[in-house]
């Protein structure tokens, strides 16, 4: 599922020739973007090494997953900035993650950062932010999923 997510993103941003136009596509993904509440937005939510502040927030939420009464989790993001474009460049990151287990989240490469074709376009501060946001959200999984893993050594 994340690959094919990455797949449609990088097919859409290539069938984008005008740079202005690639402006206008990260404006408008924003405008799909999980948002967090201002009265929820705080200091450890900021995403640091972003031009523009970024507050992220994230859910593990558990659901059944098979006939063994196993359940596995999924996590959920939100986030928010000011910036339209770091707002649209934050929903393509969200997107790719949402609703994915903690394991296909770690084990997922983060080379489709490159993929994107947004170095080029986007300045080397936001492509910072956008890589602090990756590797945060693959923290959060790498947590996860160790625990998960030791949970189930001790079963």
């Amino acid at each position: 599922m994340i690959e094919e997510r990455i797949r449609e993103i990088v097919e859409e941003i290539d069938q984008i020739s005008d740079k202005f136009l690639i402006y206008e596509y990260l404006i408008s993904r924003g405008e799909d973007l999980p948002e967090i509440p201002q009265e929820q937005r705080t200091e450890q939510q900021l995403v640091h090494g972003c031009q523009s502040p970024l507050w992220f927030d994230w859910e593990y939420v558990e659901f059944q997953a098979d006939s063994k009464q196993q359940n596995i989790g999924k996590l959920v993001f939100r986030a928010y900035s000011e910036s339209k474009i770091v707002r649209g460049i934050a929903e393509i990151i969200i997107y790719i993650f949402q609703n994915q287990t903690p394991h296909k989240i770690r084990s997922s490469s983060s080379e489709f950062l490159y993929r994107l074709g947004l170095n080029g376009i986007i300045s080397s501060r936001r492509i910072g932010g956008l890589t602090s946001l990756v590797e945060q959200i693959k923290e959060i999984a790498y947590k996860l999923d160790v625990d998960f893993l030791m949970d189930q050594c001790r079963l």
